[in-house]
């Protein structure tokens, strides 16, 4: 039986990517044995994978540098024939372990790191340029000693120069099955209805379009006359004044529940809440860090027959026009009375995504790769 260690700094142990996806589809097949590094979260019940979750630490802290290390003694400790990491903080010693031990490693690529920290308002915008060069500079340094790549996104494979003539597979966020999958029943159609139930769902910032979507919701029920939509806010928030901020908007708006952690969301509830909702709203605001991205929740509402409203994205637009799986709208300028007419009247859903939206359909993909490394 061959090892196989995943591990990220910031990641939960338990988190959908790295754990229930990719950890529990590898421990399927009986020769491989699956270990999970990751940040201190509850650990899954399940006796298919051994977990090693890091000290808790601030995003911005000293024990967050000594992490990468603390991951590196998990390795040595495991000795696994393949080391998957899962972000940039990891590539030092994902290659020391390669020069010690000589095992394989795959870099799994969950975001453009370098666009992430030129165009996200997540740290200091004097520091923007510098982190990011950085992080490319790394990037670019260690893929060669890296034996493959996993890409979350199509795009990537265009936007990364530094994975050109390596062995990569994509391997994207779609939705993962579980026992509860109930797709609603189609086709979709709103009209009569008296109550509209939307939900924002995930990360909570200012990029993701929160703001916008509390906005987009008090002026459709302006629109309306009375209190027609309403909206839940569920999802985790990196820093304490923005969620303060949001709290802060939503005072006084009877129609907008906030549900916002320190901590991410568990999967469940969020698919939970999806499925309660007659809307799943992407609002993301126009940012070259989130260009040609598919967002999981949309793969999510897809699955689940959920339509969406969802600012304009070229990836998104096919699966919107094939499935009739939602609308388009400018946020930031939003015709609330043509919103309006298309809730009442359109119809969704009336022609069905099957499995090329779930995560069954990327499983045998994900064997062949790590096979062909072995």
């Amino acid at each position: 039986m061959q090892k196989i260690l995943i591990a990220s700094v910031l990641k939960p142990v338990s988190d959908t990517r790295m754990y229930a996806k990719i950890g529990q589809t590898l421990a399927e097949n009986k020769e491989f044995s699956v270990i999970i590094v990751g940040y201190s979260s509850t650990v899954p019940f399940t006796k298919k994978i051994k977990f090693y979750p890091l000290f808790k630490f601030k995003r911005i802290s000293f024990k967050r540098i000594l992490a990468p290390w603390k991951v590196l003694h998990s390795v040595l400790k495991e000795k696994p024939a393949v080391f998957i990491i899962t972000t940039y903080e990891l590539l030092f010693q994902a290659c020391l372990f390669k020069l010690l031990l000589k095992g394989k490693i795959i870099y799994d690529i969950q975001e453009n790191y370098y666009r992430n920290r030129l165009y996200m308002k997540t740290i200091p915008v004097p520091l923007h340029r510098l982190l990011a060069l950085w992080v490319r500079m790394k990037e670019k340094f260690f893929a060669p000693f890296f034996d493959g790549f996993l890409l979350a996104e199509k795009i990537y494979a265009q936007q990364l120069p530094f994975i050109q003539g390596k062995g990569r597979l994509i391997l994207e966020n779609k939705f993962l099955e579980s026992g509860n999958f109930t797709p609603r029943k189609t086709p979709v159609k709103f009209s009569g209805l008296k109550k509209l139930d939307l939900v924002y769902t995930g990360t909570v910032s200012e990029e993701y379009g929160v703001l916008d979507a509390i906005q987009f919701v008090e002026g459709i029920n302006r629109q309306k006359g009375y209190r027609y939509a309403r909206l839940l806010i569920l999802g985790y928030a990196a820093h304490a004044k923005f969620a303060a901020a949001i709290a802060k908007a939503c005072s006084g708006l009877d129609f907008v529940k906030v549900a916002i952690q320190a901590e991410p969301v568990p999967h469940t509830k969020i698919v939970e809440a999806q499925q309660k909702a007659d809307f799943v709203l992407l609002p993301y605001r126009a940012n070259k860090a989130m260009e040609g991205k598919i967002p999981t929740k949309f793969y999510e509402a897809l699955a689940l027959h959920i339509p969406v409203i969802t600012s304009k994205n070229r990836a998104l637009a096919p699966a919107l026009e094939k499935y009739k799986a939602g609308i388009e709208v400018d946020f930031r300028k939003p015709d609330y009375q043509n919103i309006v007419n298309i809730l009442d009247n359109e119809v969704f859903y009336t022609d069905l995504p099957k499995n090329e939206v779930l995560w069954s359909a990327e499983k045998k993909q994900l064997f062949r790769f790590i096979l062909e490394i072995l």
